[in-house]
């Protein structure tokens, strides 16, 4: 098969959850099939046997025009299916309906998001609809996202789950070695973790309010870029010798090295269906605070409640949970869990072979 991915910012991974998707699917997809990955053009870079084209512009200045002329790229390239990342593409599919066979991965609940105008929501929300009429195959990467589906825009023929994978690291046995962050020594296990754009429907501001009443000693660390918004700012007020804000971290094994070494993953990302930095946390082996929806509930798949919270008081009754010594044998089970799941159901290895059924139906 001659299978094309577009809709990211492109490959090698750089910037987000579809950036390591289209990596992670193109890299292992390309050993039985001829693979291209289309990108923008401020993020070149090769993958060994993928195919590559950068367009003349990156998504953010046009994303309507960067799918139509991805689609049109791949087709010109010969592809017999087209894996398109993301609802903006809709028009551009029905367009080229007869060129390709297309499967669209819509992501999580875009709509939701808060970063976003009234006005361009609803435009999304209209997308949404568009693609549940016209998209011949939708691949919604959570059970949660493909009931939605079904359940609000009434769509039951050709969907299908595919979820995302993560990799379990190597350096199981590395160590922060006294980093010092904002006169804080962060050692193995002594600080909180959060990994999450700085975006209102990723409740970092109640992941900090909730840290912040649980009265705990150990610092919180937040990796996520950090831009001039409205909303950034707000959050910068609470920047202290316990609150660390770094920017956003995209050299996985200095990432990694956060991870294994946190105390304590906290996340709060509400809108998505399985979301990449979740299956990283639980794959660096972590206990993990989680926002209580039906997304990272699918993801984790373990209903012990301690773990998860909806408010700041659930939170901070959650930190204090975790620091209590007498939980130290039940945490560690729920890692092991954890562990396992990504071994036996979030493997990229079971995630291509979800993808190829897909594709080849």
């Amino acid at each position: 098969m001659k299978i094309s991915i577009v809709g990211t910012r492109g490959v090698p991974a750089k910037y987000g959850g579809f950036e390591t998707f289209a990596e992670k699917l193109a890299s292992r997809l390309c050993e039985n099939n001829e693979v291209l990955v289309v990108g923008e053009l401020s993020n070149k870079g090769e993958i060994k046997k993928v195919s590559t084209i950068n367009l003349n512009f990156d998504k953010s200045s046009n994303p309507i025009l960067y799918y139509h002329k991805s689609i049109a790229k791949s087709i010109e390239w010969g592809a017999q299916k087209i894996i398109v990342c993301g609802v903006g593409g809709i028009f551009s599919v029905i367009f080229f309906k007869n060129k390709a066979e297309f499967f669209i991965n819509p992501d999580g609940l875009e709509f939701r998001r808060k970063k976003w105008s009234l006005f361009k929501r609803s435009v999304i929300f209209v997308l949404y609809i568009l693609t549940s009429i016209f998209g011949k195959h939708i691949i919604c990467d959570s059970k949660a996202i493909q009931k939605y589906f079904s359940n609000v825009f009434l769509r039951y023929k050709n969907t299908y789950v595919a979820e995302y994978g993560a990799v379990i690291p190597k350096i199981e046995n590395e160590k922060i070695d006294n980093k010092k962050l904002n006169n804080k020594i962060l050692t193995k296990g002594s600080f909180y973790l959060a990994v999450a754009r700085l975006e209102p429907e990723n409740n970092i501001k109640l992941i900090i309010e909730g840290y912040v009443l649980s009265n705990t000693k150990k610092p919180l660390l937040i990796i996520g870029n950090r831009n001039s918004t409205y909303f950034i700012k707000e959050l910068s007020k609470y920047s202290n010798e316990m609150i660390i804000f770094i920017d956003g971290v995209y050299d996985q094994s200095l990432l990694s090295y956060y991870r294994l070494n946190c105390f304590s993953h906290i996340h709060g990302h509400s809108v998505g269906g399985t979301n990449p930095s979740l299956l990283e946390a639980m794959a660096h082996n972590s206990i993990i605070l989680s926002h209580d929806n039906p997304f990272n509930r699918d993801t984790i798949g373990y209903n012990f409640d301690k773990l998860f919270f909806k408010d700041k008081k659930e939170l901070a009754k959650s930190i204090s949970w975790l620091e209590d010594k007498n939980n130290a044998k039940k945490i560690l089970e729920i890692k092991n869990l954890m562990l396992e799941r990504i071994k036996t159901k979030f493997n990229w290895e079971i995630i291509t072979n979800k993808y190829l059924k897909i594709l080849k139906k």
